[in-house]
């Protein structure tokens, strides 16, 4: 039996990924995935352009999705969104307000750079960045490309990671409201990598209250045994499961690329089914 695939958590320009939106898609295709979830951190403005290249090419679905960085007790937690509704109001105000703030935060982060002898520029660093968010991925770019780093990875533990010395905290958003959001985007909210952390299980059961509706258990960061109890975890609370490389280019966090962290596309369906039958729900109630 032949079986679709998809990856359901892929980087772009669009925030702090190597390839454009239109190459995402074109390297899916080539991997013969059947679909792709272009999730930028806290940005939807790969999205569209992603569906037209797809619609173009008549051979891969593009899920519309994102990101959301949050935190919770000094934890880095992820909220991901899927078939999110690109044209909800308050979205754009609400990304623009996040832009903001990771503008704020990268001065901060360039001036605490500079007091450690480390000559960075703003004007660099956006540069990197391009249209997209600007993040510490593209600082940690910089810092490599100018002998600060070998890695991008030993940029982030030398600098750039919580308690080093050019760290800086981000806007506070909890995963209960990046979760609300999603829900308001007519999404439906995913926890990310939860093996990352590692989320604690009576925190997730929280979420779930929350309205928390699946867990991304295939990840390039969990072992077998992790995805095997996300796995079993999602079937004890009744979540739906996603899965997907995380890529942010070969030189990225994970030195991967697309498709090589894949997922069954019956997932996919499971999950458009969820967000098919929440529409109807509410629309039965307005």
């Amino acid at each position: 039996m032949v079986t679709d695939w998809a990856d359901l958590h892929v980087h772009t320009t669009a925030s702090d990924g190597v390839y454009s939106p239109e190459e995402a898609v074109e390297k899916a295709i080539e991997k013969g995935l059947s679909a792709i979830a272009i999730a930028d951190h806290d940005n939807v403005s790969g999205i569209q352009p992603a569906m037209r290249k797809a619609a173009a090419l008549r051979s891969i679905v593009v899920v519309p999705a994102v990101e959301l960085s949050c935190e919770w007790h000094s934890l880095d937690i992820h909220i991901l969104g899927y078939f999110i509704d690109v044209g909800s109001p308050g979205m754009v105000d609400f990304f623009n307000a996040l832009l903001n703030a990771r503008l704020r935060r990268l001065r901060k982060m360039v001036s605490r750079l500079a007091a450690l002898g480390v000559p960075i520029t703003e004007q660099e660093v956006l540069a990197q960045a391009g249209a997209g968010a600007v993040g510490r991925p593209h600082l940690a770019r910089i810092l490599v490309q100018k002998g600060f780093a070998q890695t991008e990875g030993e940029a982030f533990s030398v600098f750039l990671e919580r308690g080093r010395p050019a760290y800086v905290e981000r806007y506070k958003l909890t995963p209960e409201n990046a979760i609300r959001k999603v829900s308001e985007w007519g999404g439906v909210p995913f926890l990310a990598h939860p093996g990352l952390g590692p989320v604690p299980e009576p925190y997730i059961r929280q979420l779930v209250l929350a309205g928390l509706r699946g867990l991304e258990v295939k990840h390039p960061s969990h072992s077998s045994d992790q995805v095997a109890f996300y796995t079993e975890l999602a079937r004890q609370l009744g979540l739906l499961l996603s899965g997907g490389s995380d890529t942010h280019g070969p030189e990225g966090e994970w030195s991967n690329d697309v498709g090589d962290v894949k997922v069954p596309m019956e997932w996919v369906r499971s999950i458009e089914a969820a967000r098919r039958s929440r529409g109807e729900t509410r629309g039965s109630q307005d």
